[in-house]
């Protein structure tokens, strides 16, 4: 139990590290000469921005399904049927108790 305890502990800090990794480099398209400088300017801002953002949330899904999966297959590898039994939806008993775990494990590390 300990060293299942360990494992998630490192998975955790694993994926924090890499939400936090450094961002794409995304070079902004060239002004257009119909347009004040000012206007290129900020519209070229407006799509690098959401061009991150993109970026982001797709990173954010991938590791949580990543993450998700990883679950799975740890309440499937622990033969307990109850952890493997859906709460609702496609949340499971493990789900729910490794973010109630999770949400643990921050607030003793918030005071």
């Amino acid at each position: 139990m300990m060293t299942l305890i360990r494992i998630y502990c490192a998975f955790v800090m694993f994926v924090c590290s890499g939400a936090a990794a450094a961002e794409p480099v995304v070079s902004p398209s060239p002004p257009t000469a119909s347009g004040s400088p000012a206007a290129t300017i900020t519209q070229s801002v407006a799509e690098l921005s959401a061009q991150r953002a993109a970026a982001e949330r797709s990173k954010i899904y991938r590791t949580g399904a990543a993450y998700g999966r990883w679950l799975d297959q740890v309440a499937k590898d622990s033969g307990n049927t109850f952890l493997q039994r859906a709460v609702f939806d496609r949340v499971t008993w493990m789900r729910l108790l490794s973010c109630a775990v999770a949400l643990a494990l921050l607030s003793l590390l918030n005071f």
